[in-house]
């Protein structure tokens, strides 16, 4: 469920990054009954955590190019591994921020629209379930989605909602 919460809300965020709050009829927001405020306030919330993870994130990736290079030219494997183990440690300062954002994030929601996000997060637990009984035929096809600025779809890879 905590992987779930934080999907949601990264994708709460992301929305929140591109589109202006005032302007956008986005289903998650009405599902959620989310305040322009707490929009606001959910943005700068992933912008601050964004903003503190961004060296550690590229740590993380000098690390895993440093393993590859390594690996290409036969390095020691006490090497590799303290590589493998610097690298684990900053993905887990990364974890700690995220969770740390999170909490945050929960204390900006109503008792109701944490109990809505519950709903959620258990309906997107189903969704292997659904890919199978679709794929066996037991249920029809749930359709995609389609493009657009106001349906709540992806458009462009940058957002979860779209653009105004």
């Amino acid at each position: 469920m905590k992987s779930t919460l934080i999907g949601l809300f990264m994708a709460a965020a992301v929305w929140a990054q591109t589109t202006a709050p005032a302007q956008t009829a986005s289903p998650l927001k009405d599902y959620l009954s989310l305040t322009d405020t707490q929009v606001q306030s959910i943005r700068t919330i992933r912008q601050q955590t964004q903003q503190a993870t961004a060296s550690l994130r590229q740590q993380v990736a000098a690390d895993e190019k440093k393993l590859q290079t390594g690996l290409a030219n036969g390095a020691a494997a006490v090497e590799l591994g303290q590589i493998l183990l610097d690298a684990q440690a900053l993905r887990k300062q990364i974890g700690t921020q995220q969770t740390a954002a999170q909490t945050q994030i929960q204390a900006v929601l109503t008792a109701d629209q944490k109990t809505k996000l519950q709903t959620l997060s258990a309906a997107a637990k189903l969704l292997p379930l659904v890919r199978q009984a679709e794929a066996m035929g037991l249920i029809e096809p749930v359709a995609p989605a389609a493009v657009g600025p106001m349906n709540g779809a992806q458009q462009g890879g940058q957002a979860m909602m779209g653009r105004p």
